[in-house]
């Protein structure tokens, strides 16, 4: 069994996506293992034109399986919206996505927290995309990041997310 790896060496600049497309079209399983959805990648497939920030290119392949892997941050809304766009552009994702339920979760104060520092005159920019990728990564640091598995379970969801408000002193909205 041979395996193939495609990795960044930096800030994901690297047109990752693009050998991975290339690649991706004779794979097996085309896995995402970090990151989130706050950079993008356009594939074009013959006249169609597809826009990914979550799910692996792969699944443009029907012989592919994909897999959101546990080091990835999932903005669930944008990870919906990519999901509708793709079925609606004929795509069978039947049986051939697969998140692991490790899987940190991005919330709306993370996408907060980010524009507030990307806008505080007394630091200086980074250029974020405030998509709330890194206070997302710095929630799990911190060990208070919600999981993809936490959406299993209500009560628990609820007494993390009022922990989360509770460690960045704001109110849950």
């Amino acid at each position: 069994m041979s395996v193939i790896a495609v990795l960044g060496c930096l800030w994901g600049d690297e047109a990752k996506a693009k050998i991975v497309d290339y690649l991706g079209a004779e794979a097996d399983i085309v896995v995402r293992f970090q990151g989130g959805a706050n950079a993008g990648h356009t594939i074009c497939l013959g006249e169609q034109k597809y826009v990914f920030h979550s799910i692996p290119s792969g699944i443009l392949y029907p012989e592919s399986y994909c897999v959101i892997g546990a080091g990835v941050m999932i903005d669930p809304v944008s990870l919906k919206s990519e999901i509708e766009s793709l079925i609606q552009a004929g795509i069978d994702l039947d049986d051939r996505i697969y998140i692991d339920e490790r899987c940190g979760i991005v919330l709306p104060i993370h996408k907060e927290l980010d524009a507030q520092r990307e806008s505080d005159a007394r630091l200086s920019k980074i250029g974020t995309t405030k998509r709330g990728i890194g206070p997302a990564y710095a929630d799990r640091s911190a060990r208070i990041g919600l999981r993809f598995i936490d959406l299993k379970h209500p009560q628990w969801l609820k007494e993390r997310l009022v922990n989360i408000h509770s460690f960045h002193g704001t109110k849950k909205k």
